[in-house]
């Protein structure tokens, strides 16, 4: 074998690591990007914004699935890659997660309360991942020991999806019998995590992704609503929240309801 055939097939091997890297990091971007968005609906009192937090958590949840089949398929597994999955799924699937169950529960009467459930949410996370790359050589590939990072996420983003698309002037996650449903869940689910209960590895192929992609593209039609409302300047909010004078949860849940309500009935007129 020449030195070029030699220059090649290194090149060949590199491409076959690099492009299952690109999804991970292609994963982490959304987690990312979902954090920003949530800051973003904080800062500018906008909670339409959520939803697409939420929904950049569901793509991270897509690419997280993918990036370990694009490996196998070309042959480019590596502990590097492993290692990169690991701080991903802390990022998209702890603290994304937990940065948009704040902002959500800064509507709720509790300052405790929104500070120490997402923070729990960070430290079940770090916990379990840690187990995770002591405890488990094969990644998950016979089963997982405790409740995957992903079960938790995914429930909390798909909750705050619906919630902003069904009741985008309501706070149901918040207060009231379905916020205690779901916060109940939240942290049924946090105990799993750290549990020595063992879980079977979910399916990896492709075709149970379909569905999650097609869901994905047609919950665009579903926002119409919100990217209506995602296009607003900043003072269409602010004022409104500044003439209540106050700080507390309950007016700014209020105010917020308000200005979306008066915004809407502007874009039917």
């Amino acid at each position: 074998m020449t030195g070029q055939q030699m220059h090649k097939l290194r090149i060949l091997a590199n491409w076959r690591r690099i492009v299952p890297t690109m999804v991970t990091l292609s994963a982490l971007f959304f987690g990312f990007a979902s954090i920003l968005s949530t800051i973003e609906a904080m800062r500018l009192g906008a909670p339409a914004l959520l939803a697409r937090s939420a929904q950049y958590i569901m793509l991270a949840l897509i690419l997280d699935g993918l990036d370990g089949n694009v490996a196998r398929w070309l042959k480019g597994t590596t502990e590097f890659g492993a290692e990169l999955d690991t701080f991903v799924d802390f990022l998209a699937f702890g603290v994304a997660p937990a940065a948009l169950l704040y902002v959500m529960l800064i509507h709720g009467p509790s300052p405790f309360w929104r500070t120490i459930l997402p923070a729990a949410i960070v430290f079940s996370g770090a916990l379990r991942l840690s187990r995770f790359r002591l405890k488990d050589p094969l990644r998950g590939q016979g089963g997982f020991i405790g409740l995957p990072i992903t079960v938790n996420s995914s429930w909390i983003a798909l909750a705050a999806f619906a919630a902003q698309i069904m009741y985008p002037e309501g706070h149901i996650l918040v207060t009231g019998p379905v916020s205690i449903v779901f916060q109940f869940l939240i942290l049924v689910m946090i105990s799993l995590q750290l549990s020595n209960l063992r879980y079977p590895k979910p399916s990896n192929k492709v075709r149970f992704f379909a569905p999650a992609v097609l869901g994905r593209s047609s919950s665009v039609g579903a926002q119409r609503d919100v990217r209506r409302m995602d296009r607003h300047r900043p003072g269409l909010w602010m004022p409104r929240l500044r003439a209540h004078g106050s700080d507390d949860p309950q007016a700014f849940g209020s105010a917020t309801a308000a200005a979306a309500a008066a915004y809407r009935r502007k874009i039917k007129s």
